[in-house]
């Protein structure tokens, strides 16, 4: 199969994404607007100051022209009518240095308009009659154009904007009418007057206010620069805090969102490992089953890790999550593009295969991963193997839903295990049966001990120097009271999964060194250590515990451990068989010669015998590579200072060739069956 990547359910959420698109063109089309209407108002503001610094200096220019025309009413009816009546002032065009002569008032105008010419406004009086006085002075354009218009309305207010000597002036012009009967009198009866038919309210002239106004409009470019600034700066600082805000509210939008996904996400994933989890499994088979045009799986692989609690209790649960992620990869790298992974709970995983494949080439896709599983494992400076059994089950072959599929691919997973671990079977029917039996066989042992079901039979050991016993090995029976003695290759290996080896063993314990201390005293007692107790953090403290209850010598007890423990090669059973050592009791590596052809680790564990596998023993006298091997085992064990015992030993040719061989010590049903401590005939003596 070909590499796989575990496909993550999309949680790209359409919705959020529309509702975000819809705010940021709100957010943005804000913004545009912000900006059109203050580049609009930028526009504005400098003519509509304009605007106003005109109005003003229009209203500047009248206020002038007011106050000027009161003060030649005032002169006129006040100081040139009585001067006129007392004939003691004339007035005079000419009034300049001369005491008896005041100024007409249109001479008076003149005054002020050049005193007034100091500060940027100039007044003046004129018209088209031709009055001595004004001959000097002739209508422009703009006075000629508004005499016209007073003509048509006396009442209006002429004026214009226009640059004189480089300067923006505001020019102002009204009617100059009559509007004393001083005045009219005084028009009609001067021999220089142009008319004799004046009357009250006719318009003698063009009054004109000239100001400069460039301060007028450098002070409106100033308040508009003012007010563009502000504006600019209260615009940005909105600008600014919409978009903060909008962005505050997508971030915190977004958190919520990604963590509602990652919540979704773990609801049907493993966290640790980041499959999906058995929810999503049998949601998936679910769907397979219910929709036929789903997608439809192949078969259901159950994956159990076989020593995983092992690996937590000789390292440490940091390890045992490393052992969990790097056995989550194997499993990706194995399976195929479209097949569905899982991990269920603990150290058991799933695949749900999706590509079509026969039951035979199922298998062996099965046999390979457990091949990759056993591959070693370096976790925490600490190397080794863990391994996986199998269970396969056919999808609608063998399961017609999902609760039958699971059923028939874990009873094909407790085949597996229970025929050994590290490989992988096939479901077939007549599990169900073989694994009530073990069901059945896990429910009777709970009470068994308390029951005093279990008994142990002893066999010797005897000397190929002497003749004699020197040990005898413990061997554990199970006596059910249905189903009669039953075989330990049968109930050991559930002991081991529901953890009853460890109070089991400590009754062998127990129960072997009280008996050993009825036999001779040379003779030393051996009992069977499982991998499970070796890690189990019990396991001095229960030695110690049996030595005591028994009062058994710790140099006549001896513990066997297999060869396949000793290949983990790790800190912690180093450390356990170290604390053995310690304590005087002696260890015996069992089954030796099965495992790796690696033989350094008897060098840096505390051993003292090996013994020789029956499989090597068996062949003696047929084939001349067993004696090769037995041999090298022998030398070996003698280049190590270890005693060897050779197991198995069932002819007389084969204890000869042991002899000639040089093994010390052998044990096998030609020496002796397993029989209770009575049976042996070694009671010297009752226990206290």
């Amino acid at each position: 199969m070909g590499a796989a990547t575990q496909n993550a359910k999309p949680y790209a959420n359409s919705k959020a994404t529309s509702r975000f698109a819809t705010v940021r063109v709100l957010v943005f089309s804000t913004i545009l607007l912000i900006l059109g209407g203050i580049t609009v108002v930028s526009l504005a503001i400098p003519r509509a100051m304009q605007d106003a610094a005109l109005e003003a200096a229009l209203q500047g220019n009248l206020e002038i022209i007011n106050q000027v025309k009161l003060m030649r009413g005032y002169y006129t009816q006040n100081v040139v009518a009585r001067a006129l009546q007392t004939n003691t002032l004339k007035p005079s065009m000419n009034h300049h240095g001369k005491s008896d002569e005041i100024p007409l008032p249109a001479t008076l105008v003149k005054d002020l308009s050049a005193l007034m010419a100091k500060r940027d406004t100039n007044l003046s009086l004129v018209s088209p009659y031709p009055w001595p006085h004004r001959a000097d002075r002739k209508m422009d354009e703009f006075e000629t154009e508004a005499w016209s218009a007073f003509q048509v309305d006396p009442d209006m207010v002429f004026t214009r904007h226009e640059f004189k000597n480089g300067q923006r002036v505001l020019r102002v012009a009204v009617a100059d009418r009559l509007t004393t009967k001083t005045c009219v009198d005084c028009h009609n009866t001067d021999p220089l007057s142009v008319k004799r038919d004046w009357v009250l309210g006719d318009v003698r002239a063009v009054f004109e206010a000239t100001r400069v106004i460039d301060t007028y409009f450098a002070s409106a470019d100033r308040r508009s620069r003012m007010i563009i600034i502000a504006l600019i700066i209260g615009a940005v600082l909105s600008i600014a805090v919409l978009l903060f805000f909008t962005i505050l509210i997508e971030r915190r939008t977004r958190a919520k969102e990604k963590a509602d996904e990652q919540a979704y996400f773990l609801a049907e994933h493993d966290g640790l490992t980041g499959l999906t989890n058995r929810a999503h499994l049998c949601a998936s088979m679910d769907l397979a089953f219910q929709d036929i045009n789903a997608p439809q799986p192949a078969a259901l692989m159950l994956i159990d890790l076989d020593k995983f609690k092992q690996v937590n209790d000789n390292f440490g649960h940091g390890a045992g999550d490393i052992t969990l992620i790097e056995a989550a990869k194997r499993m990706r790298d194995f399976a195929g593009p479209n097949d569905l992974l899982a991990r269920l709970g603990g150290d058991e995983f799933a695949i749900l295969c999706m590509d079509s494949a026969s039951a035979k080439a199922m298998h062996t896709l099965g046999e390979q991963l457990c091949a990759r599983m056993a591959e070693p494992i370096e976790a925490n400076g600490a190397r080794f193997t863990i391994g996986a059994s199998i269970g396969i089950a056919r999808f609608r072959e063998d399961g017609g839903n999902t609760t039958d599929l699971l059923l028939a691919a874990d009873l094909a997973l407790y085949s597996a295990k229970g025929n050994g671990r590290g490989k992988a079977c096939l479901f077939n029917p007549e599990m169900n049966a073989a694994v009530l039996h073990r069901r059945a066989l896990e429910a009777d042992m709970l009470g068994a001990l308390a029951r005093d079901e279990f008994i142990l039979h002893y066999q010797p050991i005897v000397s190929l120097r002497t003749g004699q016993i020197i040990k005898i090995e413990a061997l554990l029976r199970w006596n059910h009271p249905v189903r009669g003695m039953i075989s330990p290759a049968e109930f050991i290996p559930i002991a081991e999964d529901n953890g009853l080896i460890v109070p089991i063993g400590a009754w062998v314990a127990r129960t072997a060194t009280k008996a050993a201390t009825t036999i001779d005293p040379s003779i030393t007692v051996a009992i069977n250590l499982s991998p499970v107790q070796i890690g189990h953090d019990t396991l001095l403290g229960m030695l110690e515990d049996a030595l005591e209850f028994s009062g058994l010598p710790a140099h006549r007890l001896e513990v066997e451990i297999t060869e396949s423990l000793m290949m983990q090669n790790d800190g912690k059973t180093l450390s356990r068989l170290e604390g053995v050592r310690k304590l005087g009791i002696k260890t015996s590596l069992d089954d030796f010669g099965t495992g790796y052809s690696c033989l350094s680790y008897l060098q840096n564990y505390p051993v003292n015998c090996v013994k020789i596998d029956r499989s090597f023993v068996q062949q003696l006298g047929q084939t001349e590579s067993s004696r090769s091997i037995i041999r090298a085992i022998i030398a070996l064990a003698n280049a190590l200072d270890m005693d060897t015992v050779a197991e198995g030993v069932e002819t007389e040719l084969q204890l000869k060739e042991l002899h000639k061989l040089g093994c010390g010590n052998v044990q096998g049903y030609l020496l002796g069956r397993p029989k209770p401590i009575e049976a042996l005939g070694l009671i010297v003596q009752q226990a206290a």
